[in-house]
């Protein structure tokens, strides 16, 4: 076997994209849910339905609730 394919080889074995269960930790999915909720909110915000004191409100609570109730089932394991 060459270097170069060895590499290759390497390189996929230890891809953390390749790995078929994938785990997100909490603080990864709390910043997807926030960057999701905040694209939402200027969606709102840009059409005139909502202020930007409701969108910081809405997605402070949203998130406040998502750890809160992630909290309590992470302590039940």
């Amino acid at each position: 076997m060459n270097d170069i394919y060895k590499g290759l080889l390497a390189l996929t074995n230890h891809n953390p994209l390749n790995q078929k269960n994938m785990k997100l930790s909490k603080e990864q999915l709390m910043g997807i849910v926030r960057h999701g909720l905040t694209f939402v909110g200027g969606l709102l915000l840009m059409k005139g339905l909502v202020d930007e004191t409701m969108v910081q409100e809405v997605t402070g609570a949203v998130i406040t609730f998502i750890g809160t109730i992630w909290s309590v089932f992470d302590k039940k394991k």
